[in-house]
């Protein structure tokens, strides 16, 4: 199960999202940039992933999915570290 947490930062309304997972306590801060309908969304989505997650299932919803895809790439990254989803490796011109 995830929370939501409303912080008032420098006067600006902001969201953070919490869940456990694997004993452990984890946050995603959410910028000022991000709407409260966003952290409800993303609330619901970090919960269907662990559910994912705890039932050993590998591939989430359409709904799911569809919400991942169309998310900015911030809240990607977001997820990914906080090993919720797996992103596809990318590699810089530099790197290849």
């Amino acid at each position: 199960m995830a929370s939501l947490i409303t912080r008032t930062r420098g006067g600006s309304l902001t969201f953070e999202v919490r869940f456990r997972t694997d004993g452990q306590r984890k946050t995603i801060p959410l910028g000022k940039k991000y709407t409260q309908k966003t952290a409800v969304e993303l609330k619901g989505i970090v919960e269907t992933l662990l559910r994912c997650q705890d039932n050993s299932v590998t591939i989430p919803d359409r709904r799911t999915s569809a919400w991942i895809e169309s998310a900015p790439e911030e809240i990607r990254k977001k997820l990914t570290k906080m090993d919720l989803i797996e992103l596809p490796l990318s590699h810089t011109l530099k790197e290849l």
